[in-house]
């Protein structure tokens, strides 16, 4: 009996070391040991001793936040003379090709022992992820080999000046550490399922988004929705008016009425007849050029926006196409000398496409019509349709 019972005990006693070995380190647990591959600055420390007081700061070269906090550690070096403040380099890409020219360009403003432990290896396993920690910086204190407190450096002062005093209170530590770490990772669950929705959104997916954010509210009760919600109104409607545009200017306009009738329906009171007057050109051309003559005839400013932005919506970046060759053609024919307003018009929109022969063309008659203009008393309206002349010329010399 013995015998098989010795196996077993020990069997138990390595399971339990394994468990204890697998178990995240917290305030009152036993500091791992320092494994610092190279010290840079200050005086090697290779153990913690008994009855002595250790700060361990982990930081790294890229790290903003780091860079603003290490002259507050060496701040607290310079007042807690008898603690021994270590500085560990854990995350460089580069393997810590950087670290020295680093501590070199702080200078002063890092006085306090430093070493570089690994790319997230060494002390970054056996400290911060062993504590759950991901952010840095991120600092311990130590005393008597046991972690007794553990967060960011700018909140250390209280914490290390109640160690040295006798004063510091473990379990409360310990409670804090955990309930700041159930909100890390609730904070970290709510980022991830709100990016989760934008992504939705972002893809067109509006219908799901929305049962996401309600299901987000019912399982996060406090968690804000009010940005998800605008963003799904705005950015929904906006994605999906660009698909409209999308297919109009790949000439797709069977599939382009099918996506504007969908979205007509969701958007019932957002005006589309930009839109609807470029998709008659696919549908029925001549009745399009008959409308296109009738709003120019109108010459009234709800007729014009229509126009104008079916030239919007007809053109490309490198080149006018044949719609939008035809659409300022049509107001060419009919525009008067005084008309100001539509020559600065055509001039932006051929320099969009980059025609800049015929917008160069266009802004010199709306230069014209300046005098005899309804802005003929506003000098400053000229001033600024000029400015663009000096760009259209060198666009046409290169």
């Amino acid at each position: 009996m013995r015998t098989a019972f010795r196996p077993l005990i020990l069997t138990v006693i390595l399971l339990t070391a394994a468990l204890a070995q697998a178990a995240e380190l917290e305030p009152g647990s036993h500091a791992p040991a320092l494994s610092i591959k190279t010290w840079y600055k200050g005086t090697a420390v290779k153990a913690f001793k008994k009855d002595k007081t250790y700060v361990v700061e982990f930081w790294a070269t890229w790290c903003g936040p780091c860079r603003f906090s290490i002259p507050h550690v060496t701040e607290l070096a310079k007042k807690f003379k008898d603690v021994t403040f270590i500085g560990v380099g854990v995350r460089e890409d580069d393997d810590g090709k950087n670290v020295k020219k680093f501590i070199d360009e702080m200078g002063d403003k890092m006085k306090y022992n430093v070493g570089y432990s690994g790319n997230k290896t060494g002390m970054y396993v056996t400290w911060m992820k062993a504590t759950g920690q991901t952010f840095i910086p991120n600092a311990y204190i130590v005393r008597n080999n046991k972690i007794l407190w553990i967060g960011h450096p700018l909140d250390m002062d209280q914490p290390l000046a109640e160690i040295k005093a006798g004063t510091f209170n473990v379990a409360m530590a310990k409670t804090k550490f955990h309930d700041a770490k159930v909100k890390a990772k609730l904070d970290a669950d709510l980022m991830a399922a709100r990016e989760a929705i934008y992504s939705l959104i972002r893809d067109g997916k509006e219908d799901e988004a929305k049962v996401k954010i309600d299901q987000l509210v019912v399982k996060y009760p406090t968690a804000k929705t009010d940005d998800l919600r605008e963003y799904l109104a705005t950015e929904g409607l906006k994605i999906r008016l660009n698909k409209v545009v999308e297919l109009i200017r790949a000439q797709k306009f069977d599939d382009a009425k099918v996506n504007l009738a969908d979205f007509k329906q969701r958007y019932p009171t957002y005006k589309t007849e930009q839109v609807e007057f470029v998709i008659l050109a696919g549908d029925d051309h001549n009745a399009w050029k008959k409308k296109l003559h009738e709003l120019i005839a109108k010459n009234d400013m709800p007729s014009l926006q229509i126009v104008f932005g079916a030239m919007v919506l007809s053109s490309k970046s490198n080149e006018p196409t044949p719609l939008f060759q035809e659409i300022a053609d049509a107001i060419l024919e009919t525009i008067q000398k005084d008309e100001l307003d539509k020559y600065w018009a055509l001039a932006l929109f051929y320099r969009d496409v980059k025609d800049y022969k015929k917008s160069l063309a266009c802004l010199d008659n709306a230069i014209a019509a300046f005098p005899i203009s309804m802005y003929k008393n506003e000098p400053k309206y000229l001033e600024n349709i000029k400015k663009l002349r000096p760009e259209l010329v060198e666009k046409l010399k290169g």
